[in-house]
C-alpha cells in the first residue's frame, strides 16, 4: 500500500517596516543565505522574489518604496503563523544594528 504524502500549506503574510538601514548588505545576505541552502533568489536592491525548502517550504516577496521594506509571504507551511514569521524577522533585522523603526509590534 503506497504511503500519502500531504503537505498542508498556508498563504500570505503581508509585514511592513520603516526601513533605514544598509539594503544593498541585507540583500547581499538574504541572497547569499539563500542560495547557500538550495534556494532561488531573483531580484536587486529595489524588489524581488526568495524560494526555499531550508528549513521548510517558503516563498516571499521583497519590496523597498520610500523608506520602507515590504514583505509579501507567498507561501509557508500552516503551522508557522504570521505573527512568528513577523517576530523573526524583527529579531534578525535588530541583530544587523541597522536604524530600523518599526511599524509592526514588539514584544518585549
Amino acid at each position: 500500500m503506497e504511503k500519502l504524502h500531504l503537505e498542508i500549506m498556508s498563504y500570505q503574510c503581508e509585514i511592513k517596516l520603516k526601513f533605514q538601514g544598509d539594503k544593498i548588505k541585507l540583500i547581499d545576505d538574504l541572497r547569499n543565505s539563500v542560495e547557500n541552502t538550495g534556494g532561488t533568489f531573483s531580484g536587486d536592491y529595489t524588489s524581488g522574489s526568495v524560494q526555499g525548502t531550508s528549513p521548510f517550504e517558503y516563498n516571499f516577496e521583497y519590496l523597498f518604496t520610500s523608506g520602507h521594506l515590504n514583505i509579501n509571504i507567498v507561501e509557508k507551511p500552516f503551522y508557522v503563523s504570521c505573527d512568528f514569521i513577523e517576530e523573526k524577522l524583527i529579531e534578525v533585522l535588530s541583530e544587523y544594528k541597522w536604524n530600523i523603526l518599526f511599524k509592526v509590534f514588539i514584544k518585549k
